[in-house]
């Protein structure tokens, strides 16, 4: 997501919550199918659909974990960067289908070293965020946050089925974003949700950002163009009347001339 700022001010990592209950809550765990796996993939994908928006880039790179583990021991990777190529007249559905393809890739090589995989990529070590991703999804009942410790991700968003609601909590470093941005992001994912839970086959052009109060203030309020003039004046009439009102104002600047 575009910075607000960047510094070093900052006290490290805040968090902003919400949660999805009632109504649609029900249709989320349906829209899953009641498997956390199928879940984390919708998650995924409205990730990619709010990047999208704030961007307009249609290659989608974030991370998120491998499954929780069994047994004790080193593991030679503990994240995936997960790429989505994304079209913006595809459903949300198709989306759906695209990410798990996406993931499945990815589990299936995620033994291979991730800090090879940035060599031959070419992508240099930046201290802003992470090498191939800035933001990282899970889902807290199939991951584990340990496993992004040494992530330089600077947004994950955190999604925990409690049963009765999906808790979603955006961790954000505030050396780069202000709380006010991450509470409009928090907002407008769950804005995409409701879109998506409504009409599974919604076409991402067609998936709105903001609240129908915010278009209309939008469209409306800050669009509010008409003023008062009078009808006789000419724009040269205008000009020399300013011209009367303030004779020793700067008119024009071109280059070094006044």
């Amino acid at each position: 997501f575009p910075y607000d700022r960047e510094n070093n001010n900052g006290s490290g990592f805040k968090t902003i919550q919400r949660s999805i209950n009632g109504d649609s809550f029900s249709k989320l765990i349906k829209l899953g199918n009641n498997s956390e796996k199928n879940l984390f993939m919708i998650y995924q994908a409205l990730v990619n659909i709010l990047l999208l928006k704030y961007t307009n880039n249609l290659d989608i790179i974030t991370g998120c974990p491998i499954d929780k583990q069994k047994f004790e021991g080193e593991l030679l990777n503990k994240v995936l960067g997960l790429r989505v190529n994304l079209d913006k007249k595809i459903s949300f559905k198709e989306l759906l289908l695209e990410v798990r393809k996406v993931f499945s890739d990815a589990t299936l090589n995620q033994n291979y070293p991730f800090y090879q995989l940035i060599m031959e990529l070419e992508i240099s070590k930046s201290s802003k965020g992470s090498d191939l991703f800035d933001v990282i999804v899970l889902n807290k009942n199939i991951h584990s946050e340990e496993y992004i410790k040494d992530c330089n991700a600077n947004t994950i968003f955190i999604f925990n089925n409690l049963q009765d609601k999906i808790e979603i909590s955006l961790k954000y470093n505030e050396n780069f974003y202000n709380e006010k941005t991450i509470d409009n992001i928090l907002n407008q994912l769950i804005i995409i949700l409701e879109q998506v839970l409504n009409d599974i086959n919604i076409t991402i052009d067609n998936i709105e950002i903001y609240s129908d109060e915010e278009l209309n203030r939008i469209l409306h309020t800050f669009n509010q163009t008409t003023n008062d003039f009078v009808k006789n004046e000419t724009i040269v009439s205008l000009f020399e009347k300013q011209v009367r009102n303030s004779p020793n104002q700067v008119a024009i600047i071109h280059d070094e001339y006044h």
